[in-house]
């Protein structure tokens, strides 16, 4: 039996009791088919356009007017922010359950992926971080900054296991090397130190660069050491007997970021001059140029296949290029100010952006299609809009997280703050049963129980959590 679909209005709720006006949202899934409980679907903050808009689309027609709807309603991200200040550093750690971020605010924060709900937040550092990585057992969160400190994190609680000061100057670049062996530090007096990961000494120092180290990247066999710095030029070192390889000083301006791909053949680098150069590794010969930024590029970032790059900078914009020879299939306007930093989940389908705007902001690849914002409502101006729940750990423990406007809660999660708890019921009316009577015949008598074939029933009813202006339980249309 067909069941047509409903559809939903929303109306805000002003701070003053008044309504807003109503909108209304096409539904191309009914609630009840949905993978949740009914309970779920609905029990805490989850707002019906964003809930259903990711939902999937029959109508492609539909699906492109709803989906830019839905990203001009969260792309300025309900006017709340991720940290208070720009955001310096990312890091994913190595399962792609967990991002790490750190920025002028001096704090680190935590946030779960693909979801993106916010989930800790880390105090330790008493100027901006610059820096972050993961042990490569993904156990360990090492951060650095402008204090001069590495702090260590084991087990992410939520203060560190031990704190490292610096000599020579503000950390500005953290790397772990892929057998998890070695922290590579860079410091902004250019110097690189080398840190036992097993033994926690710090082994040797590295110099070369005369200027801050910016970035640092190394082969996937741990042999061959790259970085990038503000004195324009990239050097390589090999890294067994921190001898260095090359030297390249043919860039223009600052170089500020730097990957090396997977397969170890080639390392890209791009800075001030806007460029981004595809070198073949380790001669530097180069393979590509890429043109497309309009001023310097901040941040780099390499598909795990190796077979594409994201890049962003002072523009506000990320690229998406095709590699090795560079193609750029798209570009996105992100943010409101310049893009500090990015991040790639291993499964290499979400990228993660940061800006100076103290957004963060998850993007689905290759499409770079906008997924949704990640936000701490606490750092946030009390004008802005998201939700607040918190769910039973497997251990027992509840915890809580923070999401935008219009992010799915998992089913059984309660809503405690910004939203009013609510819950959907299925409601079910028989459709009325008529009998009909041929046209006269002499020898025909009626049936008075033979049915025309009934009206379709009808569902729907019941409420969900909605979050708007002043969160309320909002009737759910037919």
């Amino acid at each position: 039996m067909s069941i047509p679909k409903p559809h939903f209005e929303l109306r805000s709720v002003l701070s003053d009791g008044t309504q807003g006006v109503p909108e209304i949202v096409p539904v191309t899934q009914l609630p009840w088919e949905m993978s949740s409980d009914r309970r779920g679907f609905l029990a805490g903050g989850i707002t019906a356009a964003a809930a259903l808009l990711l939902m999937g689309r029959k109508d492609a027609n539909a699906a492109g007017a709803a989906e830019n709807k839905f990203e001009e309603l969260l792309s300025d991200c309900g006017g709340a922010v991720a940290h208070q200040g720009g955001v310096r550093a990312l890091a994913i750690r190595p399962d792609g359950m967990l991002l790490a971020s750190g920025g002028d605010d001096k704090k680190i924060k935590l946030w779960s992926l693909p979801e993106g709900a916010l989930t800790a937040t880390l105090d330790g550092h008493k100027g901006s971080v610059n820096a972050l990585a993961f042990s490569r057992d993904g156990k360990t969160l090492f951060s650095a900054g402008q204090d001069r400190v590495i702090l260590t994190w084991t087990g992410l609680d939520e203060a560190p296991s031990s704190s490292a000061r610096t000599a020579d100057g503000a950390v500005t670049a953290l790397h772990t090397t892929p057998d998890g062996a070695k922290l590579v530090v860079g410091l902004s007096s250019g110097s690189i130190n080398l840190i036992d990961l097993v033994s926690g000494i710090a082994e040797t120092t590295i110099e070369g660069h005369t200027r801050e180290v910016a970035a640092l990247a190394s082969t996937m066999d741990a042999k061959l050491l790259a970085a990038a710095s503000s004195d324009k030029t990239v050097r390589l070192w090999s890294l067994p007997d921190r001898k260095q390889i090359k030297a390249f000083g043919d860039y223009t301006g600052y170089v500020g970021s730097l990957v090396i791909p997977p397969d170890g053949k080639t390392w890209i680098a791009a800075g001030f001059d806007s460029v981004i150069k595809v070198r073949a590794l380790p001669e530097g010969t180069v393979a590509a140029t890429l043109r497309g930024h309009d001023g310097p590029v901040l941040a780099l970032a390499v598909l795990p296949d190796g077979k594409a790059l994201v890049s962003a900078g002072l523009d506000k914009t990320i690229k998406f290029w095709r590699l090795p020879l560079g193609a750029m299939q798209k570009s996105v306007s992100a943010h409101s100010r310049s893009v500090a930093a990015l991040a790639i989940n291993p499964a290499g389908d979400l990228l993660v952006t940061a800006g100076e705007d103290g957004m963060l902001k998850l993007w689905r690849l290759p499409s770079l299609s906008f997924v949704s914002c990640l936000i701490d409502l606490n750092e946030s101006p009390a004008t802005a809009k998201g939700i607040t729940y918190t769910v039973k750990a497997p251990s027992g423990q509840s915890v809580t997280y923070t999401l935008p406007c219009g992010s799915p809660v998992p089913p059984g999660a309660i809503c405690t703050c910004n939203c009013v708890p609510g819950s959907f019921v299925r409601t079910y009316t028989p459709a009325p049963v008529r009998y009909y009577t041929p046209a006269p015949a002499p020898i025909y008598v009626p049936d008075p129980v033979r049915p025309v074939l009934p009206t379709v029933p009808t569902y729907g009813g019941g409420t969900y959590c909605s979050c708007n202006k002043v969160c309320t339980c909002i009737p759910v249309a037919y």
